[in-house]
């Protein structure tokens, strides 16, 4: 006769490979966050943009194993004395550790939107003001009879 199936085990090895790999890509994130700040701080637009689709890559990676996380995190909350001391210990440091990428990458992407926000507006400032000037100096050289002069063009990013 075979053994009934105990509906109530938790698969630990599969609890602790789910969180090992979400806490891996939280990691990698991580990472790359630290790296936008300073391709940020660098004004490196092309890196940025290559950076930034490392990232999406990576949020998809996280999307996709989303259900399967979950289902291994809410057997373990429904049941944690099913799990061995060493191992609900494991589970507890990954749970926090991902939580703490998760949060620090949150952080530094407001941050980074932020900065982002800011130099937009401060180049916006500067082409308004580079248009005032422009304009101020036609109306000068109208009323004074002097030839227009050309355009100068300034780098927004020495402002």
């Amino acid at each position: 006769m075979a053994s009934p199936i105990r509906t109530d085990a938790i698969d630990t090895d599969a609890v602790l490979a789910s969180l090992e790999g979400l806490a891996k890509l939280y990691r990698a994130l991580d990472r790359l966050s630290a790296r936008q700040r300073r391709l940020i701080e660098t004004a490196d637009h092309g890196s940025l943009l290559r950076l930034l689709q490392a990232k999406q890559v990576i949020v998809d990676r996280l999307q996709a194993c989303q259900p399967e996380v979950e289902a291994a995190v809410s057997a373990w909350r429904d049941r944690p004395e099913a799990v061995p001391e060493p191992d609900r210990d494991r589970i507890r440091a990954l749970l926090a550790e991902i939580d703490g990428h998760l949060n620090d990458v949150m952080a530094a992407d407001t941050e980074d939107a932020q900065r982002l926000a800011c130099r937009r507006s401060q180049a916006a400032a500067q082409v308004n003001q580079n248009r005032r000037t422009a304009q101020a100096a036609r109306a000068y050289r109208r009323a004074t009879g002097s030839p227009p002069a050309a355009p100068r063009r300034l780098n927004v990013e020495d402002g």
